[in-house]
């Protein structure tokens, strides 16, 4: 086959803004975030009031979250969640838990999820961190990696005394992996 010098040109024209086409066409991996990030506040209620002496306590978590940046189905949500484990103003605790996690977008409730975690909170000099690590197990999201990580920053130590300190209040990051 012989091509004249126009027609090699076409080809080569048209080849040129086909391939151009293909690289700057989104994939379809690319247009599905795998990680959403979502800031927050979270509370958490001790019943007794946490004090000096290790003793069973029920645990109340909840928080409002949001922003959430990297998903298009949410934007924003709430968490709650119960447990009951040995607890004091000394000691950290572990246990595990099944949340609640409601998930919105604009402002409407869009979908619910359950986010099964081991938890592991530690108090250091007033400070208590709570780090929730497990998965999505049901629901939206179904399947994925979560992880909130709460920083309880208005400890009171000098509360530990009498009735106890039954609420710590501070700033929470939940991210999700695998969405």
């Amino acid at each position: 086959m012989h091509f004249t010098r126009q027609a090699n040109r076409q080809l080569t024209l048209a080849s040129l803004l086909a391939a151009l086409a293909l690289s700057s066409a989104p994939l379809a991996s690319a247009s599905t975030p795998t990680v959403m990030t979502c800031t927050g506040y979270g509370t958490q209620t001790h019943t007794p009031g946490l004090t000096l002496v290790t003793q069973p306590t029920s645990i109340t978590g909840s928080s409002l979250i949001g922003p959430c940046l990297g998903s298009d189905l949410v934007d924003s949500g709430t968490t709650s969640g119960t447990a009951t484990a040995q607890a004091s103003c000394l000691i950290g605790l572990t246990s595990t838990t099944t949340s609640t996690i409601t998930w919105k977008k604009n402002g409407e409730v869009v979908g619910t999820s359950k986010f099964t975690a081991q938890n592991v909170t530690t108090r250091t000099l007033g400070q208590t961190i709570a780090v929730s690590d497990g998965t999505i197990t049901e629901g939206l999201f179904n399947g994925a990696h979560a992880r909130r990580v709460i920083t309880f920053v208005t400890f009171d130590l000098a509360g530990c005394v009498g009735t106890g300190i039954s609420s710590i209040a501070g700033p929470l990051e939940l991210v999700v992996t695998g969405i």
